[in-house]
């Protein structure tokens, strides 16, 4: 959810808007084996990552629907993005060296 909410929040900062939607469908349609954070949801049995460490990332069959899964996943969204902000201390300006 983080990584969701940085890469929104990443869009804005460079005016390259991405819809919430498009943000949710990603992070749905791309299941990253080997995450930490993920690692208390998952079976027992399931691996965490590679032998080498690695991250396995795998896709799913299609978008989520708009149910109520989809309303708590995009209130989270927003919430974890208010809150990189805030540990931001709303600076999101960034600097480019090549402009």
């Amino acid at each position: 959810v983080v990584a969701a909410a940085c890469l929104f929040l990443g869009c804005k900062a460079e005016e390259e808007a991405r819809r919430i939607r498009d943000v949710i469908n990603l992070s749905h349609m791309l299941d990253f084996r080997g995450c930490d954070s993920e690692s208390s949801n998952r079976p027992e049995n399931a691996r965490s990552s590679t032998p080498h460490g690695r991250v396995v990332i795998s896709e799913a069959e299609g978008p989520p629907g708009l149910d109520s899964a989809y309303w708590e996943a995009k209130e989270q969204l927003v919430a974890t993005e208010q809150a990189v902000l805030r540990m931001l201390k709303f600076d999101a300006a960034v600097s480019h060296p090549h402009r």
